[in-house]
């Protein structure tokens, strides 16, 4: 997705020069000449296409529509509404409030709006408060993420130091996941932490406990992570708040290090890296039911530098995608929508 696509309605009332405003011209040309290719050869609704409502449904209530087709698309998760969900909250808000001839109405003038793609594309794009991190999703062995859900003890241990550390649980759970084997915990190593972090750490390196108020030191923790498994379970913990800090708090980044080691040049081209990474994020996406990951957490540094973290990991919806979908909502709401004389379009 271009930046100058995402930025253009915003700038250009503030734009002066030529060459901007014909780049931006020649921008919105082109995406409405795409939005006409695919009107063009989609507008006819094929009989298997599985948005399309049947004849025998012609007689449905223009809500009733409206609720047909939000039924056949994802617009809502349990982190609230989706990159579709936005697409179809553009027709929403623009019949809110208004008679159903008036909805109809303005339906049918928003479908023959050659600016439509253009106008639903800004509207998502005004919306996204949160850029959406990609990554792959890939197989990963559910019954380790609810067998690790399922263990009082475990998840008992990971509540008390994930709230000490201010560290989210669904990320440990899936770390502890992706070590796990048959549903079984490795319980004197339950992160398969590297020896990097079991013996090696040679620098003062911290995690700020906020049980205490105060940093917990790496280096003097690590001895006594094989002591017990909460030892071995806090420990972990630590090195993923410590690995957070060495990141800047972005969980791609925090990820990587926690795997790599410490002292370890990391890379998003090491495929053995992204690998892990994306399986941990997959355990989060997958157990949630959903295909994007909305993290909030606090990031800290010291006691004198903390903020809040927002993140949201999934797959962003590209022009093409959005087009599609504008055009299979168009498609559907068109055999219900009426000209002026009353005849069906």
């Amino acid at each position: 997705m271009t930046s100058s696509g995402k930025h253009l309605a915003k700038n250009n009332k503030n734009t002066k020069g030529g060459a901007i405003i014909l780049v931006g011209t020649i921008l919105v040309t082109s995406l409405l000449a795409r939005l006409a290719i695919k009107a063009d050869t989609k507008m006819e609704m094929p009989l298997d296409n599985s948005h399309t409502i049947s004849n025998t449904e012609q007689g449905m209530s223009l809500d009733s529509v409206l609720n047909h087709i939000k039924y056949n698309y994802a617009t809502v998760d349990k982190y609230g509404m989706t990159e579709t969900g936005l697409i179809f909250e553009y027709f929403q808000s623009q019949i809110r409030g208004l008679s159903p001839e008036e909805q109809q109405a303005k339906l049918l003038e928003l479908i023959n709006d050659e600016r439509l793609f253009y106008n639903v594309y800004e509207y998502v794009l005004s919306y996204r408060n949160t850029p959406i991190h990609e990554f792959e999703m890939v197989d990963v062995n559910l019954d380790n993420y609810q067998a690790i859900i399922n263990n009082e003890e475990v998840m008992g241990l990971v509540n008390k130091y994930c709230a000490a550390y201010k560290i989210s649980p669904e990320v440990i759970v899936a770390l502890l996941a992706e070590n796990s084997v048959d549903g079984k915990i490795d319980r004197n190593n339950p992160f398969g932490l590297n020896s990097s972090w079991l013996g090696g750490i040679t620098s003062s390196r911290s995690a700020w406990n906020y049980d205490t108020n105060s940093k917990d030191d790496l280096m003097k923790m690590q001895s006594s992570a094989s002591s017990s498994f909460e030892s071995a379970i806090r420990y972990g913990i630590m090195c993923y708040a410590g690995s957070a800090k060495e990141a800047n708090g972005i969980t791609d980044d925090t990820i990587r290090i926690f795997y790599a080691g410490v002292n370890t040049r990391i890379s998003d081209s090491n495929p053995v890296i992204e690998q892990f990474k994306n399986e941990v994020l997959s355990y989060i996406a997958k157990a949630g039911g959903t295909d994007r990951i909305d993290l909030n957490y606090i990031f800290t540094l010291s006691e004198s530098f903390q903020r809040e973290m927002h993140e949201v990991y999934g797959h962003e919806l590209t022009q093409d995608e959005i087009i599609d979908i504008v055009n299979d909502i168009c498609n559907e709401l068109a055999p219900h929508l009426q000209v002026s004389n009353g005849k069906r379009m």
